[in-house]
C-alpha cells in the first residue's frame, strides 16, 4: 500500500483550548495567558496520543499532552480524583478530547492495525500518514531477520486478541 499523507488543521483544537482552557487557567494567580506556539503544542499532543490510541498494535494512547500539562501548569489539577480535577475534565478536557476524536474520525478508522505517522507543519497543522498494515509491515521485518514461519498467529475477534499456536507441516499433500 502506497503511504497517504493527509494535512489537518489544528485551528479548531487550539481554539477550543483558548475557548475553554485558558480562562480557567487564567483565574489562578501570577498566571499569564499562554502564547499561541503552546496552545498548538498542546493541540499537536492531543492528536498524536489519541491517533496511538486508535493503533490495535501500539500500547495504548500516550500520554504527551498530561506531560506537557504538567510541565506548563503544574498546579493545573485534572486528576478524577478531587472534586476540581472530575470539573477540569468534565467541563474543559473531555469537550476538547471530542473534537479531536470528531476530527480523527474523519480520517482515521476508531481501531485500525494500520501504521500512522503524524507530523508537525507549522504552527497550526500536522500531516498525519498512513503507512500501510502494520502486519504486513511486521512480517516483512522478522523475514528479512530470517524468521521463516510465525510461531504463532494471531487471531483478533470482538473479544480481544487470541494467540494460536501453528501446526508443524505436516509433510506434503497433507491439509494442515
Amino acid at each position: 500500500m502506497a503511504e497517504v499523507d493527509m494535512i489537518i488543521s489544528l485551528e479548531t483544537v487550539t481554539d477550543a483550548l483558548e475557548r475553554l482552557l485558558v480562562p480557567y487557567i487564567m483565574r489562578h494567580p501570577d498566571q499569564v495567558k499562554p502564547k499561541p506556539e503552546v496552545l498548538g503544542e498542546l493541540a499537536y499532543c492531543l492528536f498524536d496520543d489519541h491517533l496511538n490510541g486508535r493503533m490495535k498494535w501500539t500500547a495504548g494512547r500516550g500520554r504527551s499532552f498530561e506531560r506537557m500539562l504538567d510541565r506548563t501548569w503544574p498546579w493545573l489539577d485534572y486528576g478524577l480524583k478531587t472534586q476540581v480535577g472530575q470539573e477540569v475534565n468534565d467541563l474543559i478536557l473531555d469537550p476538547i478530547i471530542e473534537v479531536v476524536d470528531k476530527i480523527l474520525l474523519t480520517h482515521v478508522p476508531e481501531f485500525t492495525y494500520d501504521v500512522w505517522v503524524i507530523r508537525k507543519m507549522g504552527l497550526d497543522d500536522v500531516i498525519i500518514t498512513n503507512a500501510g498494515d502494520y502486519r504486513i509491515m511486521d512480517w516483512e521485518r522478522q523475514q528479512k531477520r530470517g524468521r521463516k514461519k510465525p510461531k504463532q498467529a494471531i487471531i483478533s475477534d470482538s473479544d480481544g486478541r487470541i494467540k494460536v499456536p501453528l501446526m508443524r507441516d505436516a509433510g506434503p499433500g497433507i491439509p494442515r
